[in-house]
């Protein structure tokens, strides 16, 4: 099959493109180190935003894409390397060396980079959602000033194709199809640690069905305890996760960019797509089952979505990690919980957390005044913020809370787990949210 290169501007209303060339302007107007030109025979580009990674990932990455079979012409890779303004020296450090690495383009590839870590470059109040969004700017503006579209793989700076085919069947997918606007990607779950040490690892390795199990507790618990309306799948045709999002690059712009946010930030993304694409008639592909992308399972503590906890779980309790009631309420609806009281009975639960947390009440009184300001699902985001400013962290604050309210009760044995299995399958409803669930959230690998 002969690859034909370009996509055209024919989907998008004239306005649209005037709206997106204006939330571009926007949203580069005080950056100053802009992308060097797109070239001409570019026609999909790959976004990795990067934080305080290790150049060992970087490097088992850029091999992953040294072997595609698209021609090195038609794709970029674009990283964007980001700290917060408040970022200490060593994670500074870390970024100056992998920014030192990308700018010598390693593996011959086409490696561009947006340099948001050196003093003065930093996104202010940085979450993952903010560099997304910034780096879809970015890209986006050399695409429109060739008057073209592209494609975009969004991917995290720990996750890589291993088939040596994967940026030629996107590229030719959205060819054949060019009502297409994005895709949903998958991803092989494989444990990937980030301390070498060889005999940690080796301990990983062998409970990796620890690891899966627990993973399984938790959706089989909120199958259990959701209400109806909080019983529809995890995972759609359309929904999109991070690790891996595939999408037009104007249309990304059209529908309104990224949200700004540390967690759900993919989801929403996914969401505004969908919407735009009924908009303009244009469609998603499915691809969640059949593109995959091979993802680390890591001892990392940078996201809210990260396993820090599950494997320190584990390893204090030699392969048997220690469960809660499964009656216990997820950490975010908790924590949505609380905040909404601190949104709408301020002066009541102010005093109350501010005894628990040994916290002056005038911290938690800041709080409570940006909440009020915020809609529901803003609250969260609204937190991260606050926790920068006054020097907190989650795990100081209403994660202690949350231990506290809800103490671990026993360990994870098969038993219970198929016990709980039994519980929630006796339930059509639940049993289909559940297996959604684990199929796509819980298969981990050793290898």
């Amino acid at each position: 099959m002969q690859l034909m290169k370009g996509f055209s501007l024919d989907l998008y209303p004239t306005p649209d493109l005037t709206r997106a060339a204006q939330a571009i302007e926007s949203q580069l107007a005080s950056y100053r180190l802009p992308l060097p030109p797109l070239a001409q025979t570019c026609v999909l580009t790959i976004f990795v935003p990067m934080f305080n990674e290790s150049l060992r990932r970087l490097k088992t990455q850029l091999d992953a894409f040294a072997k595609q079979q698209l021609p090195r012409d038609m794709f970029e890779v674009v990283y964007l390397v980001n700290n917060g303004e408040d970022a200490s020296s060593e994670v500074r450090q870390e970024n100056a060396r992998t920014m030192d690495y990308l700018q010598r383009s390693p593996h011959g590839l086409p490696i561009r980079l947006l340099d948001r870590s050196s003093r003065g470059q930093e996104i202010l109040h940085c979450n993952v959602g903010k560099a997304r969004n910034f780096g879809l700017h970015a890209i986006a503006k050399r695409y429109l000033e060739q008057e073209r579209d592209g494609v975009l793989v969004h991917i995290d700076a720990d996750t890589f194709p291993e088939d040596p085919t994967y940026l030629q069947k996107v590229y030719r997918a959205f060819q054949k199809t060019p009502s297409a606007i994005a895709a949903s990607g998958g991803l092989r779950m494989i444990l990937d640690m980030d301390n070498p040490d060889p005999q940690k690892t080796a301990f990983f390795k062998k409970h990796i069905s620890a690891l899966r199990n627990f993973g399984k507790w938790y959706h089989l618990s909120h199958a259990l305890n959701a209400t109806d309306d909080k019983l529809s799948p995890w995972m759609t045709p359309t929904t999109l996760s991070g690790p891996h999002m595939i999408s037009r690059v104007v249309a990304s712009v059209c529908a309104g960019g990224i949200p700004d946010a540390s967690l759900g930030e993919d989801a929403m993304f996914g969401f505004n797509l969908e919407q735009y694409a009924k908009k303009i008639h244009g469609v998603f592909l499915s691809k969640r089952d059949v593109w995959f992308l091979r993802m680390a399972i890591r001892e990392s503590t940078r996201a809210g979505a990260s396993y820090a906890e599950v494997f320190r779980n584990i390893a204090e309790h030699n392969g048997r990690p220690i469960v809660r009631n499964p009656q216990t309420p997820r950490y975010q609806d908790f924590l949505r919980d609380e905040l909404r009281q601190l949104q709408q009975q301020p002066e009541k639960h102010v005093q109350e957390l501010a005894l628990f947390f040994h916290l002056p009440e005038e911290q938690l009184t800041r709080l409570s005044a940006q909440l009020k300001r915020n809609a529901i699902d803003e609250l969260i985001p609204t937190l991260e913020i606050w926790f920068k400013k006054e020097h907190l962290t989650n795990q100081a604050t209403f994660n202690l809370l949350f231990k506290a309210k809800y103490k671990s009760e026993f360990p994870l044995t098969p038993y219970r787990l198929a016990w709980l299995r039994t519980l929630v399958y006796a339930n059509p409803k639940r049993k289909a949210y559940a297996k959604n669930a684990i199929k796509y959230f819980s298969n981990f690998k050793a290898r």
